[in-house]
């Protein structure tokens, strides 16, 4: 008997290969699949964030910058996960404002920024 994982499989497959189709399957098209991904939300919020990190990376010098991950954006709230608390603090006193300014002006959609200690 095989392990539950494997037995689930088995079900799926027997239950695909008991499906009637009344046409046949036909191939998609890759670069059709890839037009609608790349048209897709998914896509868009990658473009978002790789646009987010460019400015940060252009802002903060390099051993910032590694201690810095850009969590979430939704609704124009980016959220930053911080590495260090002494680091941290520093960023919302000192840096907030202008890294605040640079991603607006880079037009990224920023219009809060929420800073979250990493766990």
């Amino acid at each position: 008997m095989g392990t539950y994982e494997e037995d689930d499989k088995l079900r799926r497959d027997m239950a695909i290969a008991r499906k009637h189709r009344d046409k046949p399957r036909y191939s998609k098209d890759l670069g059709d699949v890839a037009k609608q991904w790349l048209r897709g939300p998914e896509a868009n919020r990658l473009r978002k964030f790789q646009k987010i990190n460019t400015v940060m990376e252009d802002y903060f010098d390099k051993q910032i910058f590694e201690c810095i991950r850009a969590q979430s954006f939704n609704n124009g709230t980016l959220t930053l996960i911080i590495a260090d608390s002494v680091l941290l603090s520093e960023i919302k006193n000192h840096h907030h404002h202008h890294l605040h300014e640079a991603l607006i002006h880079a037009g990224t959609g920023v219009s809060k920024i929420v800073y979250r200690l990493k766990k």
